[in-house]
């Protein structure tokens, strides 16, 4: 969430997410600023390490919320 809060001063850039899993225990939120989240691919029937991998481990919250006009363009990629 920093990283894409620090962007905001930028007007927007690319967030780079390297091979491993990622656990959303609460919302990433894009708010006002166009950002692309690049992960580094993933492997059908592979696990951590074999790729980026996002993990939502409880129900009840959206995983990304993009509010914003500046928002619209964003991307959330391999």
């Amino acid at each position: 969430q920093a990283a894409i809060n620090a962007l905001k001063t930028r007007g927007g850039d690319t967030v780079r997410l390297g091979p491993r899993e990622y656990r959303l225990a609460s919302p990433v939120v894009v708010d006002g600023v166009t950002v692309r989240l690049q992960g580094a691919g993933f492997t059908e029937a592979g696990g951590p390490g074999d790729g980026t991998w996002l993990r939502v481990d409880q129900t009840g919250f959206t995983p990304f919320l993009f509010t914003g006009a500046m928002a619209r363009g964003s991307q959330v990629r391999d």
